[in-house]
């Protein structure tokens, strides 16, 4: 359902935030996890089990908490995928292999309606906007209180490191930022791409930039 986005709030404060990562996409588990006391869940579709139908239970088991922000790892920057988990009410989507100023652009354009996108509305209907209920309202603020974040896999040959200056010029929006970048690095896709048999580079280059 809308509300405003706590973590999204907390952020632009400064303040750090204390997340949980789930691949399980058990309702049950969502709902014990929320209530833990985490600033966000992170339910990711990419890796882990579940896709745009399952989230709605997921997303009910996180209703009772609106101080723990509900995240969803999309499989790939797909604006029908990204169309269908906003729909269901999402607060923030994590989209993987985001790797140059083009993609960055589609991920902001399927999760924004037009003019600064061109999200398709289903305004009168989806759980987003309170199944119609508060459309206008939904409208009028989803912009601002929605989380992207993309994601990057430093390996060789895969990343402009200067794409995420896209992330401010989204036309329409000049000026405004656009929800986060996360760069990882070592040591978590170093030691799963070594194991098999893939090459990163070292997290120095990716620094010194």
């Amino acid at each position: 359902m809308f509300r405003p986005n706590a973590l999204k709030a907390r952020l632009r404060t400064g303040k750090r935030a204390l997340g949980c990562w789930t691949v399980l996409g058990a309702p049950a588990v969502i709902e014990v996890l929320a209530l833990c006391g985490f600033d966000y869940l992170l339910l990711d579709q990419e890796h882990g089990f579940g896709e745009p139908s399952a989230l709605l239970h997921s997303l009910q088991a996180m209703a009772a908490t609106p101080s723990c922000t509900s995240i969803v790892r999309v499989p790939s920057n797909d604006p029908n995928y990204l169309k269908r988990v906003l729909d269901a009410g999402v607060e923030g989507v994590m989209v993987p292999n985001v790797e140059t100023a083009e993609d960055a652009r589609a991920v902001v354009a399927a999760c924004r309606y037009p003019p600064a996108g061109r999200r398709g509305s289903a305004l009168g209907s989806a759980r987003a906007s309170d199944y119609g209920i508060n459309g206008p309202r939904y409208k009028e603020r989803a912009a601002d209180e929605l989380l992207i974040a993309n994601r990057a896999a430093l390996c060789p040959n895969s990343f402009n490191l200067r794409f995420p200056a896209a992330m401010i010029s989204i036309p329409h929006e000049p000026r405004k930022r656009h929800g986060a970048l996360r760069l990882w690095p070592f040591p978590s896709v170093a030691m799963h791409h070594r194991k098999a048999g893939f090459e990163c580079i070292d997290a120095r280059e990716t620094t010194a930039v």
